[in-house]
C-alpha cells in the first residue's frame, strides 16, 4: 500500500468490538479514529477531535479541500451513536469553553486518565472569564432553553454556539436575560456590534406552540428606541 492513505487500528479498539452494539456507533467512533489516529501532522489535516457538524457534514482540511462526507447518517442517528460510544468507553465530549460566551463541543477518543465522560478545557468551576463570569449561569442557561438550543438569526440548531448581547456590549447593551440571544458563531461575527434592525435580521424563538415568534423584548434597552 505504498503511497496510499491508510492507518493502523489500535488493538484496544479491535478487542472491545463486541462492545458495539449498532452500526452508528461503528460509523462515529471509527469516524474518530480516521481523523484523530496515525495521520501525518505534515498534511495540516491532523485534528483531536470532531465537532457533530462534521460527522454529518463531513472534514475540510485548511485549504479548504474536502476530505471526505461524513458518516452518512442522519442527526438522529449520529446523536445515538455518540451516546453508545461514551456510554461504552470509547469516546467522550471534550468542551472547549476558554470564552466563556463562545462554547464549542467536539467529541474525541478516550484517553488513559480521562475522568468523566465530559473533558472541559478550562475548570468551569474555577475559570475567571470575564464578562460571562459575572453572569449568573442560571441566566446563561435560561437563555438556551428560550432559544431551545437554536441561532436566534438563521434558526440552525447548534452545536457549537454563542451568547450574543442582542443590543450590543460595546454600545452599552447590559447582560440581563432580555438582551441575550444563542446565535451560531458564523452569525455572531456578522451581526458584530450591530442591531438587528441594522443587520437586518430579527430575534427568532419558538413559544410552547412550537411556532416562531420574533422577539422584541431586546429593544427597551436601544436607547433610540426610549427616546422615540
Amino acid at each position: 500500500m505504498s503511497g496510499s492513505s491508510w492507518s493502523k487500528l489500535p488493538y484496544e479498539f479491535v478487542d472491545a468490538l463486541p462492545i458495539i452494539s449498532s452500526l452508528a456507533e461503528m460509523k462515529v467512533v471509527t469516524y474518530v479514529i480516521r481523523h484523530t489516529w496515525g495521520i501525518r501532522d505534515a498534511e495540516n489535516i491532523g485534528i483531536s477531535h470532531v465537532s457533530k457538524d462534521e460527522f454529518m457534514a463531513g472534514r475540510h482540511d485548511a485549504n479548504g479541500k474536502v476530505l471526505d462526507y461524513g458518516v452518512g447518517m442522519s442527526p438522529m442517528s449520529v446523536h445515538s451513536g455518540l451516546k453508545s460510544a461514551i456510554e461504552h468507553g470509547f469516546l467522550v465530549k471534550y468542551v472547549d469553553n476558554q470564552d466563556g460566551g463562545r462554547i464549542s463541543c467536539y467529541y474525541r477518543l478516550r484517553y488513559r486518565g480521562d475522568v468523566g465522560d465530559v473533558i472541559y478545557a478550562v475548570d468551569p468551576s474555577t475559570k475567571d472569564r470575564g464578562v460571562w463570569a459575572k453572569i449568573d449561569k442560571e441566566i446563561l442557561r435560561d437563555v438556551y432553553a428560550r432559544f431551545d438550543g437554536r441561532c436566534a438569526y438563521c434558526l440552525s440548531e447548534l452545536s457549537e454556539w454563542h451568547y450574543d448581547h442582542i443590543y450590543p456590549k460595546s454600545r452599552g447593551g447590559p447582560d440581563e436575560f432580555g438582551n441575550l440571544a444563542l446565535s451560531c458563531p458564523k452569525c455572531n461575527q456578522s451581526k458584530h456590534d450591530k442591531t438587528p434592525d441594522e443587520w437586518g435580521r430579527p430575534v427568532i424563538f419558538r413559544d410552547q406552540s412550537g411556532e416562531s415568534v420574533e422577539y422584541q423584548g431586546w429593544r427597551k434597552y436601544s436607547p433610540s428606541e426610549v427616546l422615540s
